[in-house]
């Protein structure tokens, strides 16, 4: 059988990213332990330049990348340079902005795999004949001059089955550090049942999903083992979602003996004292919560269905323990006032985070909130549809980036403002850690 080669790519970004790209390593471990004839490669492009001739030098049969809104404009670029070299090659678009917008990537690529993308990937690659594609769920593509879009793929319920990523590449990303430890990047679940309207979840679905203990910790001996690191990160959007899990790992970890550290994101109402001295005395060290405003007014409005208390008190608990916790916030939300910056700005004086991460509120695709912006009283300083813009849009709005313009206005702050009160916002939490 002939050898298909397969190129996963990142395309690179104008704002910093040092993160392993844990996605496409899934895809590499699904494609490695497929069974088919094939050989994986994963580049990424912030690393590495040159694509043409790597692509001349590896000559894949099939190409693939991973996509979000503000690469789109990267992303096609790539598609352009790859056909430009050879039309046979065979380029695949996925992750959540081609499975939003499949046919905005349709014009470029061959093909758009919607949703999780291991067990799609892996039935593409076991033929390159696309007259077999009508029987792939999970994918779009053209024929006959119109799009087809597969019926979609069945989430996996029992996301142990899923090969743990590969870890090849880790020790390129040494840079990924938490108080200078080296991280590894880990999913122990997937999907989110809240409904908060700045997100989508079109990849990883409404129900969570989650991994057992056993599971987890077997990822995390195998990541010692390989690479040395000691220190993880659970990107997780709720990792303590189901507490019971939480404890069974926190018990195993301790009983087991493991000297692991690691992080996690969660919610303020998903935590509670006793369960964070679990933590704590397994091994966490950071706990990340999107509080977003100190205005309980917005919080409704946003549908977080957390209260400002929820958060005072897990960051005490959390503290308590000698865990650091960081604030992820937000700037520009529908409805904000000045008088809702200050109260923001009491609770980082109050709460006193470790650590605050303050984005500008922008609306993506797929998201309630990019849906019904006008009722909002969101308006766009830039032309959202146009690609180009996304990438330079994205980091104004998400790094410690005060000089530029807001790209938004809302009916009750300028441009102007939005930036002025971001400045603010962190200028209490520097003050605040004095």
């Amino acid at each position: 059988m002939k050898l298909k080669r397969i190129l996963l790519v990142v395309p690179s970004a104008r704002f910093e990213f040092i993160d392993p790209p844990l996605g496409l390593n899934y895809l590499k471990a699904a494609l490695d332990h497929s069974g088919l004839s094939v050989t994986t490669k994963i580049i990424d492009l912030n690393r590495q330049d040159n694509f043409q001739k790597i692509i001349l030098e590896y000559n894949p049969n099939i190409i693939g990348v991973s996509v979000t809104q503000p690469l789109t404009f990267q992303a096609i670029n790539i598609a352009i340079q790859a056909k430009a070299i050879s039309k046979k090659i065979i380029l695949v678009a996925g992750g959540p902005q081609p499975t939003i917008t499949p046919a905005e990537f349709l014009e470029h690529y061959d093909v758009v795999v919607r949703g999780e993308g291991e067990q799609t990937l892996v039935r593409l690659v076991k033929t390159l004949d696309r007259a077999a594609w009508e029987s792939i769920h999970g994918i779009s593509y053209q024929k006959d001059g119109s799009i087809k879009h597969n019926a979609s793929r069945e989430l996996v319920d029992n996301i142990d089955l899923i090969h743990f990523p590969s870890i090849e590449n880790l020790i390129d990303y040494k840079e990924y550090k938490f108080e200078q430890q080296q991280l590894a990047p880990m999913i122990t679940s997937r999907g989110c049942p809240y409904n908060c309207i700045f997100c989508a979840k079109e990849v990883f679905g409404h129900k969570t999903r989650s991994r057992t203990p056993v599971n987890i910790i077997a990822e995390m001996k195998q990541i010692h083992l390989a690479k040395g690191i000691n220190t993880f990160q659970f990107r997780d959007d709720t990792f303590t979602f189901h507490r019971e899990r939480v404890i069974e790992f926190c018990g195993r970890l301790v009983t087991e003996g493991h000297q692991f550290t690691w992080l996690c994101n969660t919610r303020a109402d998903l935590l509670d004292q006793n369960l964070i001295k679990y933590m704590h005395k397994a091994g966490c060290r950071r706990i990340s919560l999107g509080v977003e405003t100190g205005d309980q007014n917005l919080l409704d409005i946003l549908k977080k269905n957390i209260r400002i208390e929820q958060v005072l008190r897990a960051t005490d608990w959390a503290h308590l323990q000698g865990i650091k916790v960081k604030y992820f916030l937000m700037i520009g939300i529908p409805g904000q006032t000045e008088k809702s910056v200050q109260e923001t700005k009491k609770l980082i004086r109050i709460g006193k985070p470790d650590e605050i991460y303050c984005s500008i509120f922008l609306p993506l695709p797929g998201t309630y909130a990019w849906q019904n912006q006008k009722n909002l009283g969101v308006k766009f300083l830039f032309d959202q549809d146009n690609i180009l813009e996304w990438e330079k849009i994205y980091y104004q709005s998400n790094l410690d980036y005060t000089e530029a313009p807001s790209p938004i206005e809302t009916d009750l702050m300028s441009s102007d403002d939005i930036i002025k009160f971001r400045k603010e916002i962190f200028e209490t939490f520097y003050e605040s850690r004095k």
